[in-house]
Parts: C-alpha cells; structure tokens; sequence
C-alpha cells in the first residue's frame, strides 16, 4: 500500500477468519507499517474454524484519509464492511466494500462455505427463505440510502461475482444510481476479465454521479501486480480529493434586504424628504407632467416610449437613492456627551499604548484628538509601557462608571421615538409604547409557533432529473418521454407501437424504464416486459439546476403553442392580434363580426357568439387614470414584507412614498401612464420565477411550481383594475356563473363542497342514478393566453389600453430563475424563431379574476348545451338544474339518468358532459389532467322491497373514455362511491361515508400533537397555538362533518392530552369544569364536539338566510326529507319525534343534533305535509313512538307507506 501511494484499500473473499486475535493482529502490522496512522474494519463468518476459513472482507485505510474517517461498521453475517469519510460542510463519501457468494439461493454447499456462513447466521435472524447471494445487496442499497440522506456519496468495491448486465445486480446498481468507474473511463474498450479462470468482469468499483466526476484515472492491473497474490485482478481508481470531498452545495443567499420597515418613522420620513428633494432638484414633477401632456395631445410614439423608459429609470434611481441614504443614517441610540468622551479617551490611551510598545512618535490624528478632550499628551520618551496600560484601564473603568447611569437616557430615547410615532398616527404616546411592546411579544410568538407546527419548506437548493429518458405504464397503456424537464405522455394505438404526438402528464411510480426506437409519427418499445424503475440524479450546482429550470420553464410555458390548442392555431389568429385588442375582437363583442369567414369549429363559434356584449356592458367603462386615493388605497392594504420587484423597489418603499400626497399623485399618474396608451415599462418587463416545491420533500423537475415576481407597481395597477372594477362588473351584468365559487366575493370552498353533499344526500334519498366526474384541469394559469384574456376583459369594461399593455407585458417578460442560489444571470424568453409561450404567471393578481371570468362563459355554455342533473321539491315548485360546481380549475361534473335509471344510461351521461367540458375548455387553451381525472356513481337496484347501491361487479363493462382537442382518447379511473374524492380540503364521498375525512383530522390532530408533545410552551403560547393554529386547522371541514361522539373524543383525546399539561390542567380534571364558561366558574376550554356543531348549525342558518343558490338547493332537500319521513310537521323545527329508519346524511344530523340541544331551526314557507281531514294523524309518528319497535321496522312500515 505505501509503495503504490494507495490510501484505500478494499479486500474481498479474504479466507481468514476474523475472530480478535486476527483483528488485532492486523491492526498492529498496520500501525507498525503506516506509524500509527491506519483504520481498519473487518467482517468475516461465525464458524470456530482456525486458518482458512472462505469469505470475509477487509478495508484498510492510511495516512491522512484516516482523519476523516467518522464512523466504521461491518455486516453481522460477513458480506460487506464500510467507512464513512468526512467531507465538506456535513457531506463525505460512504465506502463500502462487498464480497457476494457465487451460490444462488437453494444450492447445496459445503458447511464452512460462505454461502453456508451466511445461510446460518440468516436462518438464525428469523429469515425463513434466506438468500445469501442477494441479501447483500437489499442490505447495501438500505446502507446507502441511509447515508446519502445525511449527504454521503457512495463508493462501492465489489466482487459481484456476475456480470454487469445480471437482473439483480443491474436492478441494485440502477436503484443507487451507481456507475462503473472504469469502464466509465474506458468506454470505448472491452473490459478485460478481472478472474484467472473465467473471461468475464466480475469485480467493480462502482460510484455515483459525485464520485464519476472525481475520477480522474482507472484500471486494472495485472494478476501478480496487486498488493497480494491472488486470483483476481486488483481495480484501482485516482480521485481529485478536492472533488471528492468537496461540497456540491452552496450558501443559500441572505434573506431580501430592506433599508428600513415602516414602523421605524425616522427613517421612513427620512426617505420622503430625501425622495422628494431629488425630485425637486431633477424637476420630476414638471418632467412627468409635460410627458403626460405630449402623450395626451400626440399619442403614443417611440419617442416618446424612450423618453418614458429614461425618465422611469431616473425616479426609480431617486428612489434607490433616498431609501438607501435613509437606511444608512444611524438614527439609533443617542448616547450622552460624557459617554462618548469616555469612548474617545479609551480610543487616545490605545493609541498612546500602541506608540509606547512600537517606539513610534504621537501622530497628528492623535495631538488633534487629545486637544479635544483636553488631555495633554505626555512625554513619548518619559511615559512607560507599565504607564500607558494603566491609563488604559482606567479609561475602561471611567467608561463602565458612565454606562450605569446610560440606560435612563436610551429609556428617554425611546420614549421620544414612540412619541414621535404616536403622534404620526394621533394617539397616546404611553398607549402606544404598551401596544408597541405587545405587538413585538406577539409577532416573535407566531414566528416561533409557526416554526414549531408548521413544515420545515426550504429554499430550492437542488433538484432531481431523471436519467433514463424513456418510461412505460401498463396500466394506462401510456409512453412516457422526458422532454427538457417535463414529461411528455404518448398514446398506445397497436401492440408496442405509440404515437408520436404527445400531451404533458406526470407518469406514476410504477412505470418502468424501456427502450424505443422511433421511425416517422411511430414510436415502437423494444422491451415493453421491462421492470426497471426510473432512476433520479441530484443536480446541486447552481449552473447546471439553473439550466434545466430554464429549459423546462420554457418547455413548459410552450405546451399550449406545441400541443397546438384551438386558439393557437393560424385561423385564430386575427382575433388576438395586438394583443387581443384587434377589429376582429372589438367586432365579436359587438356582435357584427362575421364568424363563418374565420373558418372556426362550431364549438368556437357558439363560444364566440355567447361573448356579445349586452346593453349593460356597453356601457361599462373603467377609468384608466388611477387616481391618488385609488394609489394609496391599494398600497395601503399591501403588505409591506411581500417580495416584488426584480429591480428591488419593494412595497416598503411603495408604502412609504404613498403616505405621502404629493409623491401618491405623481406616482400615480406615472404609473398610469402606459395602460393610459397603450405600450409597455422596460421596468415591467422584467419577472423573476421563483421556483417551490409543489409537494413537501419532493423536488422531482416535472412537479415544481413557478411563482412569479413582477414590479409591485405593476401588480398595484392590476389590483385596482381588477378587483375594483372588472369583476363587480362582471357581477353586476350578471355573466358570472353560479356554479363558479373560486375567486368571488362571499363564496368559499366549504360552501362549495357543501353543495356537493346536499346533491348527492338528495339522490340517496330519493333512491335515483347520480354520476360525477371530478376534473382538475392541467398546468390552468400557465394555459392561459393573455391576449385572448383581453377580449373577457373589455367584454367587462377595461379598456383596449389597458387591456394591450397588460397582455404586452406578460407576453414579453424576462425571466431568470430564483433558487437558493439565488436569481440566475441567465434568462430566458421568447424570441423570432422559437415556439410561441402562453400562460398568465402565476402570483400575478388578476389571474384569478380573469380565470373566474372566463370559466363563468364555459359554464354558463356547459348548462345550455348539457342535460346534468335536477334537484325537485315535491311540490315541484322549486327546482335547481346544473351540470356541476366548479372552484377555480376545479369542476365536478354531474349527471344523472332520468329516463331508465340505470347504470348504462348514468355512463352515458357523464361521459358526454365531461367530453363536452373537455371541448369547451379546449376553445381557451385549456386541457384536463387525466391522470387526476375519475369518476364515481351511485346507482341503485332492488332487493327485497329496498333499493341497495349496485357495486362496480354489477357494471365492471361500463367506462368513460374523454378525448382531448387532437382526438387522442384516454380511459378515465373509475373510484367506488364509497371512496373519498379529496378536492376543496376535504374528504367527501357519494356515499355519505365520513370515515375517510374522520381519519384525515385524526392523522393531523396526532401530527399536531407530536410537535407540541416535545416543545416547551407558556400558558398563553400554548392557549395561542391552540386556538390559533390547532383547532382552526383540524375543524377546517366541520361545517360539513358529521362525526360521531365516538369519533370526536378520539379528537379531543389526543389534543387534550398534549395541550391540557401545558395549559398548567389536570388531565382527568371534569370536563363540566373544563367546557363550561368563566362566568360558571370554568376555564372556557374549547369542546370540539360544540365547535362541530356551532360550525354545522351555522353553516345552514347562514345560507338559508342568504337566499340563494345553496339556499334553493339546501330548501329542496328539507322538504324531500320531510316527504320521506312520513311527519306532518316541519322535521327541524319539531324534532321531538325520532326517526331513525331516514337515510343517514346531513339533514338527520343537523336534526339529532338539535333534538339533543333541545333547539329547533323555524325555516319560513318551508313545506311539510298536512292533516287533511280532522283525528287524522301521521302513521310515522305514531309507530314511531311505539315501545320496543325496531329500525328495521321503522324501515319497513315507511317502504309499505310510500
């Protein structure tokens, strides 16, 4: 080892029996021949044989690789050993050194053989099937993956006894993503054999990614030139140290820089008189407004596009400028005059000390400081060293003797800041203190929960790529392409043979890697029986994780133009010409456009058609001058701490100088300036895509989401636009649909998923056919054409202006990329050449408007042009027919099966409607996500004078199959009505099964409780955590629960018993002491069975106070209920009588839950049943008031009723 300068050395099949003496022989020979410096670890088989004894391993390392050594171990049974080495910044290299038995698993050996060793010590570890050869690597592989979560790379010497291309073997190498270094090197030489008797490669030195591109030489040697005579050939590879233990990562950048905050009011007015003497000085105002003079009287021109481009650069530097002289005047503590001559006499005795120990004379610096203090410099010859250290010291002690009494002066201190604060914003300076310093206490108090109950997000400091490039899934007879970060999802149309056109899709773990060959529109799979699994690769380096997000940014935002969607295509094209604002665009509006002369599909004309604006929205119109109240308003209700701006004026600095009139008017009018004519900001142009993780821990390339960061005066313009004006517009003229709850005033998703349980409880009632089908639309906002966007918003009054230079901007944009790294210097947009990008970025504030907007025409279409399904009362004078709810990209839709009621006909339905869904959201750019598409049905059949819900056995021959706008069909999953569809939040099935939703808030309420179990809190910490975080978490769905009180002491079990000891209560306290309210002497402890209630109870009285959609619905379902139950009075406000044989569901709970609360809900013109002649009485009640009648019963004199 020392002679060939080896630092390494991994021994397989050593023959040696490696009991103490053995080990501690070898030790010593190490240390003797490598002077102490040498680790060692050794494995070998349990036998008591002495000498020769088959099997064992030995890694030996020396010199200065021994100093990173941290930690060693080996394999009880004898097959491996391992070191792990110290690296950079807690990374290292995990070397693992394998002996594999030739024998596999079943074969006859002799007893003191490895293979028997190992076969022994298994069988006695309770392993009933044991294979020695390959439990090696299962065992390796979990090693691996241990250490390469603390951020080890793997190096691997092995004798593999097989060949590289064995199942096994190749399965254990693909899984840990390891290569072979030497024919890595040598790739374009046949590997020699490395076994005196065999003409294979059998033994390796395997590494990741890491350790390839440390490798800077490999080989073999020949079979007597090793460090000991043996029948193998010894591998050897060189590594670059610096490499190999460096650190692939990088310093995550500082968090975003601010120069001030806005409750420092020194600085604050600092800035606006510092911004508004530039301004003055540079004549701004006058400048701005002579601009927007020229702009008014010549229109737009690109002279004076340049001069606005020049001048916005100007006040922007102004900006810069004053808040950076701002942030640099120290307006921090005012110290005393006589502490700071205490400091500067300390910093004259240090100075003298220093020219007494260095010989050198008093310079002038210090004659002119000793002159103002008024102390005499001494003698440079006469003065000690002994001396001048002692004036020092008693220079410290005058200091300290003056710092004592300080503290009353910086009390002073603060007291005027406050003062100064609170007569900014007209209050009582004292108040003002206590409510500062209660306001800090609370703002350090949530940042500290929020680290201890929320999940530990991170910045992006790596990613993982894929890399084999091809994957195959069975099940849904799909072909996976990896194209520039994204996948890319080819139908199968013959057996192997797949097309080459191809939709963006997220392929599932299961799909394995093949190879194909491709010839024309053909994709053909060779080894479609493949089972290898993908294999990912982690991309550390800033440079290289910054390229592939670019690329796959860029290929993602081209989707749409790629997969060509019907508004990409040529024949649309004179609708979006500038930017969507075109005569052809204006003329769809106003109805005299031609539609048969643009050669469109007739599902595009029908869309088209439907956007003709009516007389209330002709005359619509938005001011395009924001006004300086409008400016201060929607910076006013900013917050100050969210990032913007890649030119780095943040909303602290748009706050600021908002305050302020004046600067609010001429920023305001600046601002307003380029949606006024028309064109774009060079500033605006510019956006950041901060890419996050989509799902926690998983930084796969294809499931990452980009955020954008635009100019916070951009997106300030924007909110103004949009949220005060188009959409009370689009309100007012009535064209939002009321089957859209995403992005509206007053409509949330609880209320949307509670439309959902009121449809389908009404079907279980009345026993008829109910279908849905669940779509999420795919990639929605980056499938949004921002020109088109402009045609729905001048529908709603915005301006062609306004409308042209929002769609400009995004159109245009810039974009680096953000990491932890930080923002990339390269960008990436679109250019003469390339394939066009689509999308809205999201993060930008009207998106959700536009898509409201928009999806509000498709629906209002989908209503008229689909049957869906249709909720009757039994008076019949109440009906509600819609075709499905959808919240923002989100849509269910619904079906029915009113003519034979059966599962055929239910199929049907739904497949229809969804396909018709599918053309209409295709005519916007849209797509569905098949691969989170399915559907459900409740379906009914009789049996025995009941009707029981058929299961999928009874119509396994029905599916859906949707085509998307090429025609390429897809099958659609079909999910068990009693399974959960997870959409808004909760867990909600056909089948009013809760359990589903009940085990989601369980898991949460025990995850909550695992963090709080082990973390110290204050009683008002912990009642904040609580009733902050906890509880409103966890009884998120409770106004659409109907849990058991079973099920709710379970919840409030495992919260109490972690919240009552911080709380400073006795777990077994009385819980009537515990719920009840101060006032009666109790602590006022939350009861989650009450919040159920109080949250269901609400939810009801609320909507049918409201009168509206919910309401139609929620009132067509009382009565139904009222009709099946037999009563003849109103079944929530009499709720005495119990009537256990109803369908359970919502209705029945909210009763129960009232009888049991002795409460009652009096609905106005709710329908029930009369008595129709006199000593008539209602046949339900009586049996249901008969001692010892039983549900089934109940059941059965209700069925003979009806």
């Amino acid at each position: 080892m020392h002679e060939m300068e080896i630092d390494a050395l991994a021994m397989m099949e050593t023959n040696i029996n490696w009991k103490h003496d053995a080990k501690a022989s070898l030790m010593a020979m190490a240390n003797l021949r490598f002077n102490g410096v040498s680790r060692c670890v050794t494995s070998g088989g349990t036998s008591n044989k002495e000498g020769y004894l088959p099997g064992g391993t030995t890694l030996i390392t020396q010199g200065k690789l021994c100093g990173r050594v941290m930690q060693r171990g080996f394999d009880p049974v004898g097959s491996f050993t391992w070191m792990a080495l110290r690296g950079k910044k807690e990374t290292g290299v995990l070397l693992i050194n394998i002996y594999r038995v030739c024998q596999k698993a079943g074969t006859r050996a002799g007893p003191d053989t490895a293979y028997s060793q190992i076969w022994t010590k298994l069988r006695k570890q309770g392993d009933k099937n044991p294979d020695p050869r390959n439990k090696c690597l299962e065992d390796v592989s979990n090693l691996i993956t241990e250490w390469a979560q603390k951020g080890y790379h793997s190096l691997v010497m092995m004798d593999a006894n097989a060949e590289w291309n064995e199942t096994k073997f190749k399965e254990f190498t693909d899984k840990n993503g390891l290569f072979d270094m030497i024919t890595d090197i040598h790739s374009e030489e046949e590997p020699p054999p490395t076994y005196s008797r065999g003409q294979k490669k059998i033994d390796y030195i395997l590494g990741d990614d890491h350790i390839r591109r440390a490798v800077v030489r490999a080989g073999a040697m020949d079979l007597l030139d090793g460090v000991s005579p043996s029948d193998h050939t010894m591998q050897y590879i060189d590594v670059d140290e610096r490499i190999l233990f460096g650190d692939d990562s990088f310093c995550p950048i500082q968090g975003y820089h601010r120069e001030f905050r806005l409750y420092d009011v020194k600085r604050k007015e600092k800035y606006k008189e510092k911004l508004k003497e530039i301004y003055e000085h540079q004549k701004i105002k006058e400048r701005v407004e002579d601009l927007a003079k020229r702009f008014e009287e010549k229109q737009w021109t690109h002279v004076g596009y340049d001069a606005f481009n020049r001048l916005d650069k100007e006040m922007m530097d102004a900006i810069r400028a004053a808040a950076s002289r701002a942030g640099r005047i120290n307006f921090g503590y005012q110290r005393s005059k006589d502490l700071c001559v205490a400091g500067a006499a300390i910093r004259l005795h240090k100075a003298i000390l220093s020219c007494v120990r260095n010989h050198r004379d008093f310079s002038e610096k210090m004659e002119t400081l000793a002159q103002t203090l008024g102390i005499k410099l001494p003698d440079r010859e006469k003065i000690t060293l002994k001396q001048a250290l002692a004036n020092v010291c008693e220079a410290w002690k005058a200091k300290r003797l003056i710092e004592i009494d300080d503290g009353e002066r910086r009390a002073a201190w603060l007291e005027e800041i406050m003062t100064q604060r609170a007569l900014e914003v007209g209050g009582d300076p004292a108040k003002m203190i206590k409510c500062m310093i209660n306001a800090a206490k609370r703002k350090g108090m949530f940042k500290r929960l929020r680290a201890i109950l929320k999940s530990a997000w991170s910045s992006l400091d790596y990613i993982e790529v894929p890399v084999e490039k091809w994957l195959l899934d069975v099940e849904s007879n799909e072909l996976f392409e990896f194209d520039n970060g994204i996948y890319i999802a080819h139908a199968k149309f013959e057996e192997d043979l797949y097309e080459q056109y191809g939709q963006i899709k997220i392929p599932p773990n299961t799909a394995k890697v093949v190879d194909v060959e491709t010839s024309g529109d053909v994709i053909h799979v060779k080894n479609p029986e493949s089972t290898k699994l993908a294999t990912w690769r982690r991309v550390t380096k800033p440079e290289e994780m910054e390229e592939w997000l670019l690329k796959r940014n860029k290929r993602h935002l081209q989707q749409m133009y790629i997969e060509q969607c019907p508004p990409t295509k040529s024949n649309f094209a004179p609708i979006l010409e500038e930017y969507g604002t075109s005569v052809t665009a204006k003329e769809i509006l106003s109805g005299d456009c031609d539609l048969s002369s643009l050669n469109l599909s007739p599902e595009m004309k029908w869309f088209l058609e439907s956007l003709k604006m009516n007389e209330k929205e002709t005359k619509m119109e938005i001011p395009k001058r924001m006004s300086r109240e409008d400016f201060q308003k929607v910076m006013k209700l900013q917050d100050e701490t969210t990032t913007s701006s890649p030119s780095g004026i943040h909303y602290t600095l748009w706050k600021a100088l908002a305050e302020d009139d004046d600067l609010a008017e001429l920023h305001s009018l600046w601002l307003s300036i380029p949606f006024m004519y028309g064109f774009t900001s060079e500033r605006h142009l510019k956006e950041i895509d901060c890419m996050l993780e989509k799902k926690y821990g998983v930084r796969r390339i294809h499931i990452l989401r980009i955020i954008g960061l635009m100019e916070g005066d951009f997106n300030a313009y924007l909110k103004w636009a949009f949220n005060q004006h188009v959409m009370p517009n689009a309100e007012e003229s009535g064209n939002l649909s009321p089957h859209q709850w995403g992005g509206r005033k007053g409509r949330s998703a609880i209320a949307c998923a509670f439309r959902k349980l009121i449809t389908w409880e009404y079907f279980r009632i009345v026993k008829e056919t109910v279908v849905s089908f669940p779509g999420d639309l795919q990639s929605n906002f980056d499938r949004m054409l921002p020109s088109f966007n402009s045609i729905f918003a001048m529908k709603n009054g915005l301006a062609d202006t306004v409308c042209r230079c929002r769609a400009e901007t995004v159109e245009k944009f810039e974009r680096p990329v953000k990491t932890a790294a930080g923002v990339s210097k390269r960008t990436y947009k679109y250019e003469n050449g390339d394939v066009k990008m689509g999308g809205e970025v999201q993060g930008k504030p009207d998106n959700m408007q536009l898509w409201t907007i928009t999806s509000s025409y498709l629906l209002n279409l989908h209503n008229r042009l689909c049957q869906g399904v249709t909720l009757v009362d039994p008076t019949k004078s109440l009906v509600s027919r819609r075709t499905g709810d959808a919240y923002v990209d989100d849509k269910d839709s619904l079906a029915s099966a009113p003519i034979t009621e059966t599962a055929e006909e239910g199929a049907e339905n739904i497949e229809k409607s969804a396909q018709l869904w599918s053309i209409l959201i295709s005519l916007v750019g849209q797509a569905f996500a098949f691969h989170k598409c399915f559907w459900q049905m409740l379906s009914w059949m009789p049996l025995g004078g009941y009707y029981i819900t058929q299961h999928r056995r009874h119509f396994e021959h029905l599916n859906v199959w949707i085509k998307d706008h090429r025609g390429r069909s897809s099958q659609i999953k079909y999910k068990h009505h009693d399974q959960p569809n997870e959409g808004l939040g909760v867990k909600l099935c056909q089948s009013a099964n809760q359990r589903p939703e009940f085990e989601k808030r369980l898991d949460q309420a025990k995850e909550y409780a695992k963090k709080v179990q082990t973390t110290r809190f204050y009683v008002h910490e912990a009642w904040t955590a609580l009733t902050v975080n906890v509880l409103p978490s966890i009884t998120y769905s409770f106004p659409i629960t109907r849990f058991t009180k079973t099920q709710l002491l379970r919840l409030s079990r495992v919260v109490d018993n972690v919240f009552l000891p911080k709380l400073g209560v006795n777990r077994k306290m009385k819980r009537i002491a515990l719920y009840a309210p101060l006032e009666y002497g109790g602590i006022n402890y939350p009861s989650i069975e009450t919040i159920q209630d109080q949250k269901g109870i609400g939810l009801v009285m609320r909507q049918l106070q409201l009168g509206k959609d919910i309401s139609y619905d929620l009132r067509i379902l009382i009565q139904t209920a009222q009709l099946e139950s037999g009563m003849t009075t109103p079944i929530l406000d009499d709720t005495i009588p119990r009537l256990p044989y109803m369908e359970p569901g919502h209705i029945m709970h909210l009763r129960d839950r009232l009888r049991e609360l002795d409460g009652s809900i009096v609905i106005e013109d709710i329908w029930y049943p009369t008595l129709q002649r006199e000593r008539d009485v209602s046949i339900m009640e009586k049996l249901a008031q008969l001692p010892g009648i039983s549900k089934r019963e109940l059941e059965h004199a209700n069925q003979c009723r009806k």
